[in-house]
């Protein structure tokens, strides 16, 4: 490992002093095994530079079935606002998940929408516990441009891939994503980190951004 430097945060704290719940598992896609690899590197960069690991999961909910239905209903009621002549100009990923949107029920949107207040307190009160959140940044390497889910996948949508992404959407805590340490090998994919603090924390998970940004592998 690389000697790491000494930083000070905004708030007095060095970063020996900062303690981070790992989360590994995401709903939808797992990590693919170079993502899986490439934070695990970062892992032990991070504990190399003292900061204290804990692994957490997230409060258990139906996070894919909760998104889907508050964000394609929502897709529905918008496009419900454009005119039927301008239709055809839309996004076609956007035209199906609003088609899909049509069929929720009040009912179940409104249970949803329940379920996302209840998820966001309780992931307040996970990171009433840590300094912030790591994670992946994305469970997969880079696509190819244009390409939406990964071949033979047997995903349909890009949300099913981005189970590091939507839950926080759906909580409302802000997340900053950084490079991890060190560079990538040749042939391989650049890898991102995903920070991840509490409500109305934006400036403080900046400054941890920042500082946990010179940490080397």
């Amino acid at each position: 490992m690389a000697a790491q430097p000494f930083v000070i945060l905004n708030d007095g704290r060095s970063i020996p002093q900062l303690g981070l719940g790992v989360w590994q598992t995401p709903p939808g896609l797992p990590a693919s095994p170079s993502v899986q690899t490439a934070f695990d590197a970062t892992l032990a960069a991070l504990q190399s530079a003292g900061v204290t690991l804990l692994p957490v999961d997230l409060p258990a909910a139906d996070l894919l079935a909760m998104f889907e239905t508050l964000w394609f209903a929502g897709a529905a009621a918008r496009l419900r606002a454009i005119p039927d002549h301008d239709r055809p100009l839309i996004e076609p990923g956007l035209r199906a998940i609003a088609a899909r949107g049509e069929t929720f029920s009040v009912p179940a949107y409104i249970a949803a929408a329940s379920a996302r207040a209840a998820f966001g307190a309780a992931m307040d009160g996970l990171l009433a516990g840590h300094d912030a959140l790591i994670s992946p940044a994305t469970a997969i390497p880079p696509l190819d441009a244009g390409q939406l889910v990964p071949e033979d996948s047997g995903l349909s949508r890009w949300h099913e891939w981005a189970g590091f992404s939507f839950p926080l959407n759906l909580s409302q805590q802000p997340a900053c994503v950084i490079p991890g340490p060190g560079q990538p090998s040749p042939g391989q994919p650049p890898f991102a980190i995903q920070l991840i603090g509490p409500r109305r924390g934006d400036a403080q998970l900046l400054d941890l951004a920042a500082a946990l940004s010179t940490v080397r592998a």
